[in-house]
């Protein structure tokens, strides 16, 4: 029988066995470089398109806070206007009521409010998307609470709160009253335009009036203070574009 033998390593040629050991290096040296760089590169291009997304959401924020600023000033402006109608209304004593040409009065300080809700709804696209997810984006969590400040979930419990209150005087106010058919927006004529010596009650029940003025009275505070809320609603929006403009004024 013949036996082989493995040739030994001192058998080799001399220097064979370093240069395979260098090569092996060299492969292995080429292999980790070229991950590590790769590793690099996405981590930089994660970054940039990262930094792209941050940007075009701070854009849009700024332009819904921009929007919500003008919506809102319009929205303040009719509820002022409501609630001073709304106190013409209760300043006038109940007795007055059965005179006629004093119900066309009443109607005249009622109708608007009945007739339209001035009702501020924010524009909610951008900071719903920052909600689902996008705030990962965001290197700043400064950025992020200055912006969860501003959004939170007060706005719609006081416009809800007020919507509350206005639907109870409106329906008290149907159960009594012949009312016009309200006004289709904010700029229609008749908003303020009656027939004189109008019988607006269909009878003079004094005890559904009074619950009609207490309805009336709590809408109306509750309109006071939604229209307080709002003006600071209005400061931290205002404060909020401030610091987005000072903070991403190069980008």
């Amino acid at each position: 029988m013949e036996v082989h033998h493995h040739p030994h390593i001192e058998n080799l040629p001399a220097g064979k066995a370093g240069k395979k050991f260098k090569e092996y290096f060299l492969e292995f040296l080429m292999i980790f470089l070229a991950v590590t760089m790769g590793f690099v590169a996405e981590n930089v291009r994660e970054s940039f398109v990262n930094k792209e997304k941050e940007n075009h959401y701070i854009q849009n924020l700024r332009l819904d806070l921009s929007n919500d600023i003008i919506q809102l000033d319009s929205m303040v402006l009719f509820q002022n206007l409501w609630h001073r109608h709304l106190d013409s209304a209760l300043n006038m004593p109940i007795e007055f009521l059965t005179e006629i040409n004093k119900q066309d009065s009443f109607l005249y300080h009622f109708f608007p409010f009945y007739s339209l809700i001035p009702i501020f709804e924010q524009n909610d696209n951008t900071i719903s998307q920052l909600k689902s997810g996008g705030f990962s984006v965001f290197r700043s969590k400064a950025t992020i609470d200055s912006i969860s400040r501003v959004y939170n979930n007060r706005l719609k419990f006081n416009n809800d709160f007020w919507l509350s209150t206005y639907w109870d005087a409106a329906h008290q106010a149907q159960k009594i009253m012949r009312l016009p058919q309200p006004a289709t927006n904010f700029t229609d004529t008749t908003l303020f335009k009656f027939r004189t010596n109008y019988r607006v009650f269909t009878q003079y029940n004094k005890d559904e009036i009074v619950q009609l003025y207490n309805k009336i009275g709590n809408a109306n505070g509750t309109l006071v203070t939604l229209i307080m809320y709002e003006q600071f609603y209005r400061k931290s929006m205002v404060d909020l574009l401030k610091y987005l403009d000072k903070r991403y004024s190069n980008h």
